[in-house]
């Protein structure tokens, strides 16, 4: 009974009560970007960064683990100094100039926010085999990233969300300008999933657009910005 809704909407005195109206939602999220120095207002970020300053915000995240890690694909083997090494080189931390431009783009499919440019799955015992220390953060459909960086082999892209920075597969960004997705991140006109878990209709034209997984939370906005974004 305790995995149905109406188990805990019978048990609550006020599950009808309205927490805040739309203007104190707006107040909510401004003391809480001012306040918290982890939340960046994408809004306002700038169209430039000092690639030093770059340098530091990638290695703040991608760094080796203090604890002994292991691969779970390759037999359980520890990961070494050679393959952080190898993970160092792959962020191409060389390539950054000495001012970076900053790009923006829109999260296509539900994806990974990684510590290094790599897909490898690491655990640290036995008893967490199922969890990959090479996790960061996840992202979602729809979701304003800023572009600040790509990888030597030019498959991942560092990227700022409001709330975090990491590696990202490319695969899953749109690129676009900044005008055109941040109307499509603040458009007046959106639709929230609000079940467990939503999809986008069949398409035998697209695939990219086909039968694409929401889960609850997911905001998009009803204009078709995103397809402008990918040339589509």
């Amino acid at each position: 009974m305790q995995l149905t809704p109406e188990f805990w909407i019978e048990n609550t005195e006020r599950a009808g009560e309205v927490l805040g109206d739309p203007e104190w939602v707006r107040e909510f999220n401004r003391r809480s970007y001012a306040a918290n120095p982890h939340l960046v207002d994408l809004a306002a970020y700038p169209d430039e960064v000092p690639g030093e300053k770059l340098a530091a915000l990638i290695e703040s995240v991608s760094k080796p683990n203090q604890e002994s890690l292991y691969y779970r694909d390759d037999g359980g083997r520890a990961v070494s100094t050679a393959d952080y090494q190898r993970y160092r080189a792959a962020m191409a931390l060389d390539r950054v100039p000495q001012a970076v431009g900053v790009r923006f783009g829109l999260v296509l499919r539900r994806t990974n926010m990684r510590r290094w440019p790599t897909r490898d799955f690491v655990y640290r015992s036995p008893e967490t085999r199922d969890l990959d220390r090479f996790q960061e953060n996840g992202l979602f459909p729809g979701e304003l990233v800023a572009i600040l960086h790509e990888s030597a082999d030019g498959k991942w892209f560092f990227v700022r969300s409001y709330n975090y920075h990491a590696w990202v597969r490319k695969i899953r960004i749109v690129p676009g300008e900044r005008s055109t997705v941040m109307r499509y991140a603040t458009a007046g006109r959106f639709l929230v999933v609000t079940g467990s878990r939503a999809s986008t209709n069949f398409n035998p034209v697209d695939r990219v657009i086909s039968e694409v997984p929401l889960d609850m939370g997911v905001r998009g906005s009803t204009n078709s910005v995103v397809a402008s974004c990918s040339g589509r």
